[in-house]
Formats: C-alpha cells, structure tokens, sequence
C-alpha cells in the first residue's frame, strides 16, 4: 500500500563505487584522522568498506605496517613503502562489495594484532554496531576480538541506523572517528 525509500532498509548491499562516492569528502577526512592514530610497525585488521579504503589510502607516511584484510580493493590503495606485509581473508568475493566474506582461512584465536580499524553501515545507542549481510557481522565480530584496540570509521549517516546484522555493542569500540557529533543518545551511551 505505498512506497519506501530503499535508504531506509536495515538488509542492502550497495555497490563498493557507490558507497565510496556518497559522503566522499567526510570519509577522506575521516581517512586521514584515523591514520594519525596508527604508529610504524603496527599490525592491523581492517574490513572492507569506503571508509576504510579511505583509511588506507591515508597510510602513506606510516612504514612497517602488516595488514589483514578482506578489501581486496585497498590492495591498490595501499602503497608500497607502507607495508611489510599483507594477509588477504579469504572466503566468498562478493562483487558488489569488493571484498571476501566468510569464515574461509580466517579464525580470531590465530591472529592476534594491534589494531583493528571497522567500517560499518550502522551505529545505535541501543544495537551497537551492525552491518549489512550476515556474514560480515560475524566475520566483523571476529576482527575486534583479534584487536588489543578497536577502531570505528564511520560518517554521520551511519548514525542511528540499525543495518541487519548486529556486530557488537558499543563496548566494543576504543575509539570512533566520524565527521560530525553523534546524536546526543549515541554520544551518552559511547
């Protein structure tokens, strides 16, 4: 009996090139400010995600750095002199992502790094952190319990959406780097 926005579903998967466009500029920023906080040398988990890639392509003065990943899209973004090493995840390429999901060659208690830096599609006071597909929550999951520090990249449109899957709850984040204030609720309960 009526309409509804797509904008508005907690199950979607968009195209890696058009989540990388919406909010580009934020995101660059957003890149930027969460590679300050990484030091040469350290081992990170990073999701696959447009903010994420923003991270990496932000990476550019760090050096020595090993990276796990399942964005097979950040390859590219990172370069060279940066890295020491990089472990790619393995599980299903899904396309439309640009990235693997599944558990395929990736278990929590094998890997044990210093920083695990998430993208997420939605952030609640209530729910936590939350993503689009199944898979990536618990594949998501596993990444923060790999990590001694976990932090969140995300823009302000990620604020008070509930997206399908729940990753975490709020507890689970050391450090959230955004573009704008969180809501007052988000801002009590972080």
């Amino acid at each position: 009996g009526g309409a509804v926005s797509t904008a508005f579903l907690g199950h979607r998967e968009t195209p890696f090139l058009t989540r990388a466009n919406a909010n580009a500029e934020a995101k660059t920023r957003i890149g930027r400010a969460a590679a300050q906080l990484i030091s040469d040398g350290e081992t990170l988990i990073v999701n696959a995600g447009s903010t994420t890639f923003a991270f990496a392509a932000s990476l550019g003065p760090r050096r020595d750095l090993t990276i796990v990943t399942n964005n097979v899209a950040m390859l590219t973004a990172l370069p060279a002199e940066v890295v020491q090493r990089v472990y790619l995840l393995g599980g299903e390429y899904n396309m439309t992502l640009g990235s693997t999901v599944g558990s395929v060659g990736f278990n929590s208690s094998t890997i044990s790094v210093d920083t695990t830096v998430l993208g997420v599609s939605g952030l609640t006071s209530t729910d936590g952190l939350s993503a689009t597909l199944l898979e990536e929550a618990s594949m998501f999951a596993r990444m923060i319990t790999s990590g001694r520090r976990t932090i969140v990249v995300a823009d302000a449109s990620k604020f008070g959406f509930n997206a399908f899957a729940q990753i975490a709850p709020l507890s689970a984040i050391d450090i959230l780097v955004t573009d704008a204030s969180p809501p007052a609720s988000l801002c009590q309960a972080l």
